[in-house]
């Protein structure tokens, strides 16, 4: 019996031993759920020493585990007496300052002296514990985060695990393709997206892809941005791009798609490619060749058919020529700086020569412009042969020499015999002049004709009152035909102006008193005495009374003339507006030109006048009218002006 004993005690004392190597907390329960063995460690957890645990019942035990854990404990570890597996689990410990810890409990079933008996090991897993839960926070947040970003964003995201099975889908995949979430969880992507009308060649290559993504996260979709068809719910298909990014987890791979709808895109790239073949067909066509020439190596980046055809070469013999080789009025530098003036302009037109591929020089007008293409300043140049015009202008060269030939001689011939007339331009002019003069001077004439046979008539028979009668009219009709020559003489002779500083007012008060106003107008003047200005005071005053004599002759029954000023800018603006009948606009372009006017009487010589002494002093004189609402000549001279003190030459 002492042997036994002593046998008993033997074990015991190993199983104390083999329990007090382990650094965590450990008790022996029997059966009956009674300590029968505890290590050091546990008295530090417990607050029991060692020998005070031993023979106690655990689940009595005022202990630091929270009442509820302790009977947990004595409840599996009387299940694992019974036959039943415990796997680890995890309690909270409270300590007596308050600190809160977590312990993961083990139990394992051993024999000891023939006893079952329970050994329970308890390790602190607070910081793991902690990390696990702020991992699954984390995770949580991380969820929530993607959740929230992938719903808010515009574009659908999908993301298809093993099997191409949907295991998200956001709100905008939703509404792209119709289906709602719960519709697309777990159903194969494919069997919803892609398109029914799709090839048996196309689905087979899906398949594949499909199986080698599962395989090794690689696939013909995980390639970049793909281009593909897509189907809705309602069957409707569009052009989408699909870009799929592969993430492995858990050991298998999913990918993440982002699909665009690039319907939009489509259609502009239609009508890009539509502009694009107008374009190429209005450049090919064009009836006169047009390069885009890269202005640093004068190479050619563009040509039309008629560039190439006009130079006698094929296309392809075109494509290795730069403009040097065609260039035959400019040396290689010549040209080089040549473009660089063109760059720096922006726009060009000139002359050159171009040598064909048989070596004829060709003259050629060039019209070229700088272009912005792909972030280079290239040059658009179109080339119009004009070889042909320049032999009608050599043609035209001879027949004018010619020409002036036969003049030179057939003036000679009018110099030596005055009995032939020269058909040229000045002696048609010097014609028509002369015609109008004798047209103009007979009128005046005949009225002395006429009024002098009356008075050679009628003697001494006449009445002074008729006597008199008759010499006005011989004065006026002289007065007539001197203001005609006058009028010829103005403008043909040298125009000379002596200038000095005068009242503008005063000039037209003046003008006024050599002009004969009729009752019917009225004469109204807005100039202030203080308006001076630096003018030839006599020429200036011809032109106001040229002027108000025309606004006053325009308003045949009753009228008024205002005559007003002011400054606009550097300038003075001199106005003579009339109520009058107004211009007819046919005869506007033509009104400053000599020899033209619009009455029954006069040279039309009155307006051309006003406008060379009015462009003599470096101004302007314009015209406002319309149809019945009478006529403004207005008189724009400069304040401080520049005037050349030299001779004006005639016209």
């Amino acid at each position: 019996m002492q042997d036994i004993k002593d046998k008993k005690n033997e074990h015991s004392d190993y199983l104390a031993l083999l329990i007090d190597l382990i650094p965590d907390p450990v008790v022996v329960i029997d059966n009956r759920g009674i300590i029968v063995a505890a290590n050091r460690t546990s008295e530090e957890f417990s607050g029991y020493l060692k020998e005070q645990l031993i023979g106690k019942s655990f689940a009595k035990l005022d202990f630091v585990v929270d009442k509820d854990y302790i009977s947990l404990i004595a409840e599996n570890a009387k299940s694992r007496f019974e036959g039943s597996i415990i796997p680890a689990y995890e309690i909270k410990v409270t300590a007596k300052n308050g600190e809160v810890r977590f312990i993961e409990v083990k139990g394992n079933r051993i024999k000891n002296n023939r006893k079952l008996l329970d050994l329970v090991i308890f390790r602190d897993v607070t910081e793991s514990s902690q990390q696990q839960k702020k991992l699954q926070k984390d995770l949580i947040e991380s969820e929530e985060k993607f959740h929230g970003i992938t719903n808010s964003l515009k574009e659908p995201i999908i993301v298809v695990g093993e099997g191409s099975k949907i295991t998200y889908w956001n709100p905008a995949a939703a509404k792209m393709f119709g289906y709602f979430s719960s519709e697309a969880l777990g159903k194969c992507v494919h069997d919803l997206v892609v398109p029914k009308s799709m090839c048996r060649e196309a689905k087979e290559r899906i398949d594949i892809s499909v199986k080698m993504f599962d395989e090794t996260g690689a696939g013909y979709f995980t390639v970049g941005n793909v281009e593909l068809v897509g189907r809705r719910k309602d069957n409707s298909e569009f052009p989408a791009e699909l870009s799929i990014s592969p993430i492995k987890t858990g050991g298998k791979w999913n990918a993440v798609g982002l699909v665009k709808d690039i319907s939009g895109r489509k259609k502009t790239e239609q009508k890009l490619k539509e502009a694009e073949q107008r374009f190429h067909v209005l450049f090919n066509q064009a009836p006169l060749g047009v390069l885009v020439i890269d202005p640093k190596t004068a190479s050619f980046v563009e040509f039309n058919d008629q560039a190439h055809l006009q130079l006698a070469y094929s296309s392809e013999e075109f494509k290795e020529l730069t403009l040097h080789d065609i260039e035959a009025k400019e040396s290689m530098d010549e040209t080089k700086e040549h473009l660089a003036e063109i760059v720096n302009e922006g726009i060009s037109e000139f002359e050159t020569l171009h040598r064909t591929k048989n070596g004829e020089i060709r003259y050629v007008l060039v019209t070229a412009r700088t272009i912005e293409l792909a972030n280079k300043t290239l040059l658009n140049c179109i080339f119009h042969d004009i070889t042909e015009i320049r032999k009608v202008q050599g043609q035209l060269s001879k027949y004018s020499q010619k020409l002036e030939d036969i003049v030179k001689q057939r003036t000679e011939q009018l110099n030596a015999t005055q009995e032939k007339l020269v058909k040229s331009e000045r002696l048609a002019a010097i014609g028509e002049l002369a015609g109008m003069i004798g047209h103009d001077l007979r009128n005046p004439l005949t009225g002395i004709k006429n009024a002098a046979y009356f008075l050679k008539k009628k003697g001494n028979t006449i009445t002074e009152l008729q006597a008199n009668e008759m010499l006005e009219t011989i004065e006026t009709c002289v007065d007539y035909s001197n203001k005609i020559v006058i009028d010829l003489l103005d403008y043909s002779r040298d125009l000379n102006l002596e200038v000095q500083e005068c009242s503008i007012k005063n000039l037209v008060i003046e003008s006024l008193a050599m002009i004969n106003v009729p009752e019917k107008v009225e004469i109204v003047n807005h100039i202030l005495d203080k308006t001076q200005l630096k003018v030839d005071p006599d020429k200036i005053k011809r032109v106001f009374v040229n002027l108000i004599k025309n606004g006053i002759e325009a308003m045949p029954n009753v009228g008024k003339l205002t005559i007003d000023c002011k400054e606009t800018g550097d300038n003075l603006e001199i106005s003579f507006a009339d109520t009058g009948v107004g211009i007819p606009q046919e005869a506007l372009p033509k009104i400053f030109t000599p020899l033209f006017t619009t009455k029954a009487q006069g040279m039309g010589f009155g307006l051309a006048i006003c406008k060379r002494i009015t462009e003599a002093h470096g101004g302007t004189i314009t015209v406002k009218t319309g149809n019945g609402v009478g006529t403004k000549f207005i008189v724009t001279l400069p304040i401080e002006p520049k005037i050349e003190m030299e001779v004006k030459k005639f016209g």
